[in-house]
């Protein structure tokens, strides 16, 4: 997102937020094998006193979100190795009429609720689900879990990034 121009705030902490600060974040591209540092705006909970312009409100158990050009939103939802993960496509124009004002540090900020109403598509998917990146096509690419060495021994793993299309 920071490459598109939109003005993006990572929250780290330690030395994660130290690496970031100082270099940037390193992004590895599986498809080519090379490295890409981006420079990015890092800080830690206690200092983050920015305001966002709006506040989407979503179902729990969330582990990734991406917001389509195509005013749709789609959030990757996983709670734990046995249960199924599910993707959430939902429409949404940030130019519509909000649902609700939410006060954040003080300031009322509009807010988009993602429900039943908004849905348009739900895909489920093996355990884990997690990262979410849009694809140049429209598609999704889908980062599991389950691939980072903790989960060896899962019985639903995959060490792949998965492509999925709506």
């Amino acid at each position: 997102m920071t490459k598109a121009d939109r003005d993006v705030t990572l929250i780290a902490r330690g030395r994660h937020l130290a690496a970031m600060q100082e270099k940037g974040l390193a992004v590895e591209k599986m498809w080519d094998g090379t490295t890409e540092i981006i420079p990015v705006k890092a800080m830690d909970r206690e200092h983050y006193d920015e305001q966002p312009d709006v506040v989407l409100v979503g179902p729990n158990k969330i582990q990734g979100v991406v917001v389509g050009e195509d005013d749709t939103v789609t959030l990757s939802q996983s709670y734990g190795r046995k249960n199924n993960a599910s993707l959430l496509r939902y429409s949404l124009a940030l130019g519509e009429t909000l649902d609700t004002m939410l006060t954040v540090q003080g300031r009322d900020v509009p807010g988009y609720i993602l429900d039943s109403k908004r849905l348009k598509e739900s895909v489920t998917a093996m355990p884990m689900t997690e990262a979410l990146a849009d694809a140049k096509d429209g598609g999704i690419y889908v980062l599991f879990e389950s691939g980072a060495i903790h989960y060896a021994n899962g019985t639903f793993r995959t060490d792949h990034v998965w492509k999925i299309k709506f």
